[in-house]
């Protein structure tokens, strides 16, 4: 799970391309019209990624179908399509991903709705826009709640206009995460569900990792809205799925290793979310030990503090928190958790200058993590103080 926000960067690895909302929205675009588009594939023989210029005609789900300068034809399977960086762009296009650099989403939101709609735009362009707009409402939605919603229709917009388009996969994972963030949980893990099925039923077009990552991010989905069934079950079918991917791209088996360490503590996330601490503690315990990977640790060590403050033990699982906040670099819904974590821990144990460093907390979640489901609570729990 990642923050929204961050997933505005460009796609920096080939194939099984990492999260599952991983976009290109700051990836500069060629500003000249002369230029053609550049696409980047991934090479499974020669084990690296290749510049072609080109001009796209086809942005498919399956296949990318281009033309090349010399009048070739080219097509390429869409998972093994990097990266298109795009050379004939409508001034709309442009200026949306200069207003996106300068984190003014209301405007990039404005410009990426007009290239969208624009008939004289290229296919591709009109729905690699879109789904740019949508990015930049979900990273809006950090200041303004409401435009979560806004995402969501914004997805089902791109959803029925660009039904095969290579994007569709990231588009149906960033509309459940805008579900999810504007408050229904069941959607967000109904979503993920339905795109795990895809990917996991040989649909073309979508990565293994998107898949896996699909199945994880429903399951955390399921434990907000309750479902302690519904959550071991997605953890069981990620594990299985990121324990499944192999790859000689050190990214990917790297976000596969790491993957499959957060499922498998699934069972210890459910127990604790059911109300048996004692039970999960355990298992967090081991895991803080031995994970091979930062995200299975912080995920233990985020779990330890849950245990801890349940347990009634404040001062330990502010440790465990701040740990988290501290040190965990690789995912902004974790350390946002452990943010709130803290905030809660410090108010449980007291002491004359506690509201203070709570709401320090819970403030850096609003300014720093406010596209993560954490906000919510953060919010909620700055009303009651």
């Amino acid at each position: 799970m990642q923050n929204a926000p961050s997933r505005l960067l460009r796609r920096s690895t080939a194939g099984l391309a990492a999260a599952m909302g991983a976009t290109m929205l700051l990836a500069a675009p060629a500003a000249a019209q002369a230029k053609p588009d550049q696409l980047f594939r991934y090479n499974e023989r020669t084990k690296k990624t290749q510049a072609i210029p080109c001009t796209i005609t086809s942005d498919g789900l399956a296949k990318v179908v281009a033309t090349r300068r010399d009048g070739r034809d080219l097509t390429v399977d869409s998972v093994d399509v990097v990266e298109i960086v795009w050379g004939q762009v409508p001034p709309s296009f442009t200026d949306g991903m200069t207003y996106a650099k300068r984190a003014d989403w209301e405007s990039a939101v404005t410009s990426f709705q007009e290239t969208a709609g624009d008939s004289d735009a290229r296919a591709p362009i009109q729905a690699v826009a879109r789904m740019h707009a949508l990015e930049a409402l979900l990273a809006w939605g950090a200041t303004d709640s409401a435009r979560f919603t806004d995402a969501v229709s914004e997805a089902d917009r791109f959803l029925a206009d660009h039904s095969d388009n290579r994007h569709v996969p990231a588009v149906r994972a960033l509309k459940a995460r805008a579900a999810w963030l504007s408050g229904d949980a069941v959607a967000a893990r109904d979503g993920y569900r339905a795109l795990f099925d895809a990917g996991n039923g040989g649909t073309e077009g979508y990565r293994p990792l998107d898949t896996a990552q699909a199945a994880l991010a429903g399951a955390y989905a399921a434990l907000a809205a309750d479902d302690t069934t519904g959550a071991r079950e997605l953890f069981g079918l990620a594990r299985t799925a990121f324990s499944g991917i192999t790859s000689d791209i050190p990214t990917i088996s790297a976000a596969a290793a790491a993957g499959a360490e957060v499922a498998g503590l699934g069972d210890a996330m459910a127990q604790l979310a059911g109300g048996d601490a004692g039970r999960a503690r355990s298992a967090f315990e081991s895991a803080a030990r031995d994970s091979k990977t930062s995200a299975g640790a912080a995920t233990a060590r985020l779990g330890l503090g849950r245990v801890f403050l349940a347990e009634g033990k404040p001062r330990k699982a502010q440790r465990e928190f701040a740990w988290v906040a501290g040190l965990d670099h690789t995912d902004g819904d974790r350390r946002a958790e452990a943010l709130v974590g803290m905030a809660e821990a410090t108010l449980a144990a007291g002491g004359d200058d506690a509201a203070v460093q709570a709401k320090s907390a819970l403030d850096r979640v609003l300014t720093q993590y406010g596209a993560t489901p954490a906000a919510t609570r953060a919010t909620k729990l700055l009303e009651s103080m």
